[in-house]
């Protein structure tokens, strides 16, 4: 797999990549990531992924992003919770 276009945006780092006939499109806020994976034929090159970072996809991936911190840190609180009912163990 290889880097064919990293494509500006002020919040995240959105990478394109290519694999035989097969690319991935990668959008990076840090900590996370959330890729879409194209099969064969559904996109031609990276002028029709680019057609495709419309304003309403990147919302979607904003909200997803949303979603992934929330959940993180829902787990992340109940896991210590969990974690002060244990034994002190010496």
């Amino acid at each position: 797999m290889r880097i064919v276009a990293e494509l500006p945006h002020e919040k995240y780092k959105i990478t394109v990549f290519k694999s035989g006939h097969r690319f991935l499109l990668k959008f990076d806020a840090g900590e996370y990531d959330i890729s879409i994976k194209f099969r064969d034929g559904e996109v031609k090159g990276v002028s029709d992924i680019k057609d495709l970072l419309t304003t309403d996809l990147l919302m979607e991936v904003e909200v997803h992003f949303i979603a992934l911190a929330k959940t993180k840190f829902t787990h992340l609180t109940s896991a210590r919770i969990r974690s002060d009912d244990w034994d002190e163990i010496i």
